[in-house]
């Protein structure tokens, strides 16, 4: 993250992916818990990276 500012995690479900994220992260954005944040974030991509970094987003 500090040079590239984002890392990708991939994997199967429930293996601990998100709870690692949350170790590193200082603010984090859900999109399965708000639909009318997923569509603001379709529209402006930006708004998904406001909050203290590193960010985590979660789908």
């Amino acid at each position: 993250m500090k040079y590239f500012g984002w890392i990708l995690i991939e994997g199967p479900k429930y293996v601990g992916k998100s709870e690692t994220a949350k170790q590193y992260s200082l603010s984090k954005t859900r999109l399965e818990a708000d639909p009318i944040l997923i569509s603001r974030i379709y529209e402006n991509p930006n708004i998904a990276l406001l909050g203290t970094k590193p960010r985590l987003i979660d789908e």
